[in-house]
């Protein structure tokens, strides 16, 4: 008998023996605990509004101290709960110092200029 039909070339897989004597491994399931916790990704973490508040006032001059004080305690809540926002309170820190070094070199340039006129 003659087969009519044309030849179909073989898979690559199918070039390799198949031996069944060697059982597949079993893929452990997922428990209920580890489907109902929800995971901490990038999309799930926020950014520290601790941070946001102490730039804001870091900026604005008069409560830079305040701002200072914020972003401390901001780059502390960060490091422990891995939110954004470490930039922001880097940034309100080192703008929070500039204002308070401008603050004290004002102040000892006001009380120098007011003794000479003495």
């Amino acid at each position: 008998m003659v087969d009519s039909s044309p030849q179909r070339p073989l898979a690559y897989s199918a070039n390799i023996p198949v031996t069944d004597d060697v059982p597949e491994e079993p893929v452990p399931t997922r428990s209920n605990s580890q489907a109902a916790r929800p995971s901490r990704t990038a999309a799930a973490r926020g950014t520290n509004r601790t941070a946001i508040w102490a730039l804001v006032l870091s900026v604005l001059g008069i409560t830079s101290p305040i701002g200072l004080y914020l972003g401390y305690r901001a780059r502390n809540q960060i490091a422990r709960t891995r939110e954004f926002g470490e930039p922001f309170a880097r940034v309100a820190i080192w703008i929070g110092w500039l204002y308070v070094v401008v603050i004290v070199l004002a102040l000892i340039t006001f009380f120098w200029i007011s003794g000479q006129s003495s």
